[in-house]
Order: C-alpha cells, then sequence, then structure tokens
C-alpha cells in the first residue's frame, strides 16, 4: 500500500498550475501596461498637434470669429477645427478638436488673444 507517490503527483499538478497562474497573471499586468503606454504616448501627441494648431493659428493673426479648419490627413478623413467662445473677462477661448470621419476624437480649451 503506497498511497503517497498519488498524492505527491496531485500536488506536483497543483504546483504546476499555481505558476501558470502566476505567469499568466505577470503576462497580463505587463500587456496591460504596454497598452497604457502606447495610448499615454498617443494621446500626448494629439494634445501636441492641437497646441500647435492653436499656436499656428494665434501667431498667423486668423479671425477665429469663424470655426478654422486645419488638414492632417485627408486620406483617414482628419483636420482640425479650432473656433472661440467669448469670456467673461477680455480673454477669448480657443477650443481645438481633433476630428477624424466626422467624430470628434480629441478636443482641447486654450487662452487665446484678447479680444477688441
Amino acid at each position: 500500500m503506497k498511497p503517497f507517490p498519488r498524492r505527491r503527483g496531485s500536488m506536483a499538478i497543483a504546483l504546476v498550475l499555481v505558476v501558470a497562474l502566476v505567469a499568466g497573471t505577470f503576462a497580463i499586468s505587463l500587456a496591460r501596461k504596454a497598452v497604457d503606454e502606447r495610448r499615454f504616448l498617443r494621446d500626448a501627441e494629439q494634445i501636441r498637434l492641437l497646441e500647435n494648431a492653436i499656436g499656428a493659428v494665434v501667431e498667423a493673426g486668423l479671425d477665429v470669429k469663424e470655426p478654422v479648419r486645419l488638414p492632417v490627413d485627408s486620406e483617414r478623413g482628419e483636420w482640425i477645427l479650432i473656433k472661440s467662445i467669448p469670456n467673461e473677462q477680455a480673454n477669448v477661448i480657443l477650443i481645438a478638436q481633433l476630428i477624424r470621419n466626422e467624430s470628434t476624437v480629441t478636443e482641447i480649451q486654450r487662452p487665446g488673444i484678447e479680444s477688441q
């Protein structure tokens, strides 16, 4: 009568399953971290693009009473729409929207130029 080899086998299987669970959890957390980092970099790039568009419109001295549309990628249907909203103070707030296929992807608001 040797019941121990059977128990050792089930303990070995349990140990393998626990190690596999830990390794799988680690792999999932690494993948999630990589996806989050890519998303952060993409969002930062889009915000930088919108800030540069606002800066270009302000530097060019364009009248933003009417929305200004700047092309980004015509093949993908991307453009930037810059519009202004008046503020209680003398400043104007500029809104820049990155639009792809008629839907807003990212939007930022920045202080603009002083209104006359």
